[in-house]
């Protein structure tokens, strides 16, 4: 017997993955010492880490000026 359970995935782009400087549409799940982790939300929220020497080309004073945890950012 077949079910119709529906296909709830949603990808706005055939990749994966993005491509490296493609600006995408992120959440912010975690601070850690090294970095923030992430879910990609155009991606099926794949899980990332964005490292803090990415987020800014200048010396980050505070993280939580930068970004909260639970904020969506481009």
């Amino acid at each position: 017997m077949a079910t119709n359970t529906p296909n709830l995935e949603c990808c706005m782009y055939e990749a994966k993955c993005p491509k490296v400087d493609m600006v995408v549409m992120i959440q912010v799940n975690n601070i850690a010492d090294m970095g923030t982790y992430i879910s990609l939300l155009e991606n099926n929220n794949i899980e990332g880490m964005i490292l803090f020497s990415k987020l800014s080309r200048r010396r980050i004073r505070s993280v939580s000026s930068l970004i909260k945890v639970g904020r969506i950012e481009p």
